[in-house]
């Protein structure tokens, strides 16, 4: 329904955007630079069916991420993209009792590379780099943990 797009939107892209927007503000105010990493999906990339406001949602965080890195950047700010795959959550666990475990073992985990779900603590990590010295240099980008999963698909 449009209620629930516009829910989705709201949380998922205006949501980000309110969020960027007030880090963003103290940044400056603060005037030291800083990294900022925004949470998608492999949805940014994949639909799926009766994914539309979701998937949706979570591309145009592509969108907002490289804009504002852009307008941004020049203030010393970075500002970045994490795309998990399939991740060991409370949200992975309730898809794969949708589609029951055959269905899931036959056909969605053979199109992880490493033939695995992710866990928590990598996307952590991922994000820790990319607010660390070592990612300096990097800004506007998309990084997606995802096992290889999008390799193929």
């Amino acid at each position: 329904t449009e209620a629930d797009w516009d829910q989705v939107l709201g949380i998922n892209l205006k949501g980000t955007f309110l969020g960027m927007q007030h880090q963003a503000r103290a940044m400056l105010a603060a005037g030291n630079g800083g990294a900022i990493v925004n949470v998608g999906s492999i949805n940014s990339f994949l639909g799926f069916p009766t994914g539309a406001s979701y998937c949706t949602s979570k591309h145009g965080l592509i969108g907002l991420t490289t804009s504002v890195s852009a307008e941004l950047a020049s203030q010393g700010i970075r500002v970045n993209l994490v795309c998990p795959g399939i991740i060991d959550t409370p949200m992975h666990h309730r898809a794969r009792e949708l589609l029951g475990d055959e269905l899931y073992d036959q056909n969605v985990l053979p199109s992880v590379h490493l033939q695995r779900a992710g866990q928590p603590q990598e996307i952590a990590q991922a994000i820790v780099f990319l607010c660390s010295d070592a990612a300096s240099y990097i800004t506007g980008t998309t990084l997606t943990p995802d096992g290889g999963l999008t390799l193929t698909v």
